[in-house]
């Protein structure tokens, strides 16, 4: 199962849709974790962004995944 919520962003600027088990995989690997920052309206609670960003190696190679976080936990609800 490929999920579009999952892109994998290569070194080579190669894009490409993660099953859950990679993305699984990806958090599990990560060496660094962030988050894309959410522009919204002013509000006295900041904004949570939805968009987790995960980097590591692996074979010598550089990955970045971007992560929705939402899409993520509904598809391993749905498969467990």
């Amino acid at each position: 199962m490929l999920l579009s919520a999952f892109s994998c962003l290569s070194s080579q600027s190669h894009r490409k849709n993660l099953s859950l088990r990679e993305a699984c995989n990806k958090i599990i690997h990560a060496e660094v974790v962030g988050l894309i920052p959410r522009q919204e309206q002013q509000s006295s609670v900041p904004p949570v962004s939805r968009t987790v960003i995960l980097e590591g190696t692996c074979n010598d190679g550089e990955w970045r995944v971007e992560l929705d976080a939402l899409a993520f936990l509904n598809a391993a609800c749905e498969h467990f």
